[in-house]
């Protein structure tokens, strides 16, 4: 029975990674631009835009969960809890000291699902999960920013992911591995660390905006090269293809 489970299970995940996994990034994507260009034009109205951000969320990561076949153990609800409680912490922020330790402990259960997921090991659409709760976080913080005073551009960090995957497919490339680089996410995981420290500056009383701009552009710059390595990395790959067949 435990082995007919586990079969089932990874079915599950298979269907998710291989089929509906793909088209969902493609929809994820089209939609999250046309989101971030309406951000971009009614900046002004917090109203609009939080209701926007936060059906966005819903709707998608609620969508993403369906087609893996809902949570599959501790690591995959820590990542569930702390996109549903950076959504709240928008909907209901209050500047200041406090609401900056919040959304730091909300970032840092970041850190928690990891170690769950290493705990009682990884499964293909965790690793999917924690990636687009990051991303909808990333698009979270932008928008805070920008709310805060920074340049509209800051939306440029969460449309970075969007025009990849639309770049990607378009190229005839791999687009939905959670890992491009042959299973290798460490340089990743570390400008994502960097992107969420950058605008976690901006809830901080007391910082310049100067200084909250400089590391804001410095994420910016980081996720582009990030993204832009990994573009180069899956043409050399598919270059060299012909080669080893």
């Amino acid at each position: 029975m435990t082995s007919v489970c586990i079969s089932m299970r990874s079915m599950r995940v298979n269907r998710l990674s291989s089929r509906s996994y793909p088209r969902w990034l493609l929809a994820q994507s089209v939609g999250g631009g046309a989101l971030l260009v309406s951000l971009a034009a009614v900046a002004t109205d917090d109203v609009v835009s939080v209701a926007l951000i936060t059906l966005w969320c819903g709707v998608a990561f609620g969508r993403l969960v369906t087609l893996g076949g809902g949570l599959h153990g501790p690591a995959d609800l820590v990542t569930t809890v702390r996109l549903a409680a950076a959504v709240a912490w928008l909907l209901f922020i209050n500047p200041g000291a406090a609401s900056a330790g919040l959304l730091a402990l909300i970032l840092a259960l970041d850190l928690v699902d990891g170690w769950l997921a290493r705990r009682f090991g990884p499964t293909p659409q965790g690793a999917i999960y924690d990636m687009e709760a990051d991303q909808l976080t990333v698009l979270i913080l932008a928008y805070h920013a920008v709310s805060q005073g920074l340049p509209v551009w800051v939306l440029v960090m969460p449309g970075l992911k969007y025009v990849s995957v639309l770049l990607s497919s378009f190229l005839g490339l791999p687009f939905a591995d959670p890992k491009p680089k042959d299973g290798d996410n460490r340089r990743g995981r570390l400008v994502c660390a960097f992107t969420f420290v950058a605008l976690w500056s901006v809830s901080l009383p007391g910082v310049s905006s100067s200084a909250k701009t400089a590391l804001v552009a410095a994420a910016l710059g980081l996720l582009l090269l990030s993204f832009s390595d990994d573009l180069r990395f899956l043409l050399h790959k598919e270059a060299r293809a012909p080669e080893l067949t």
